[in-house]
């Protein structure tokens, strides 16, 4: 069964239309949660392995680190709270603060 010619129209006008872009129109300033520690939120964040002031590799603000590898060559690290996090210490929970957790008062 041969197309007709409004079918043809139709398919040519489809073809022709502009792609949208997957409605990623704006800043792309999105909200990240710091309390997800997933990898998910991980890779969603601005990674930099250069301190942007100094000019020097970054390492982790965590005086504990758990990032078995070598440090002399800098890490890759995100800004959380505004400390630098690697990887490591990110899903691991460094810096996490509970809500719910009940404070205990000293006297």
């Amino acid at each position: 069964m041969p197309l007709s010619d409004d079918k043809i129209r139709e398919l040519l006008a489809k073809k022709n239309k502009p792609r949208s872009t997957g409605g990623r129109t704006g800043t792309g300033t999105k909200k990240i949660d710091p309390n997800d520690r997933s990898y998910l939120a991980w890779f969603a964040l601005n990674h930099s392995m250069l301190d942007s002031e100094t000019n020097e590799r970054t390492h982790c603000s965590n005086p504990d680190c758990i990032d078995p590898r070598p440090k002399e060559h800098g890490q890759i690290v995100v800004e959380v709270k505004g400390q630098k996090m690697c990887r490591y210490c990110f899903i691991e929970g460094w810096l996490l603060e509970n809500p719910a957790q009940e404070k205990i008062t000293t006297t």
